[in-house]
């Protein structure tokens, strides 16, 4: 199985050329910023220490806004539907921002949760919905440093571990 657009695998990942890749094309009006929405998280997450907590909060200054439809929260138990017709659902967390950003958050999920995804889900993105790994990975001590303020415990170790990438 590889993460190829047309296989079980990268359509069971919402992945298809047609749909633009979560819809990352489209040009949201009137949603939250996710660079607002990560900089509140950052600052509320406890166990960052101030010294780490304010060179977070000052790269975030240096990352792209962008102006792309995000989900916020996109991974595979977010799919509703057969792998033919799989339908993303639970847009509670949707906002506009980079889409690399929102990439990094599914990333984020996948390392944690299911690591033989990661580098399906990366390549689909990087062949079909124009972002690079590398832009992916700017994004991962900022996703990182504000998951920590959801406090899934079993979780701190490692997000600490990517957020001392930064």
């Amino acid at each position: 199985m590889t993460g190829e657009t047309g296989t079980p695998l990268g359509r069971s990942l919402g992945l298809g050329k047609e749909a633009e890749v979560l819809g990352h094309a489209c040009r949201p009006v009137g949603l939250t910023n996710m660079r607002t929405r990560l900089i509140d998280n950052i600052r509320a997450a406890v166990p960052l220490d101030e010294a780490k907590r304010t060179s977070l909060l000052t790269g975030l200054n240096n990352m792209p806004d962008g102006e792309s439809l995000c989900h916020g929260d996109f991974h595979p138990k977010n799919l509703l539907g057969s792998v033919t017709g799989a339908k993303i659902i639970d847009w509670l967390d949707a906002c506009q921002g980079d889409a690399a950003a929102d990439v990094c958050r599914s990333y984020l999920l996948l390392r944690l949760y299911a690591p033989q995804l990661t580098a399906p889900y990366l390549h689909a993105h990087t062949r079909h919905g124009g972002i690079t790994g590398d832009r992916v990975s700017r994004w991962l001590p900022f996703m990182a440093a504000a998951r920590l303020a959801e406090g899934v415990t079993r979780e701190t170790d490692r997000l600490l571990e990517m957020v001392a990438e930064h």
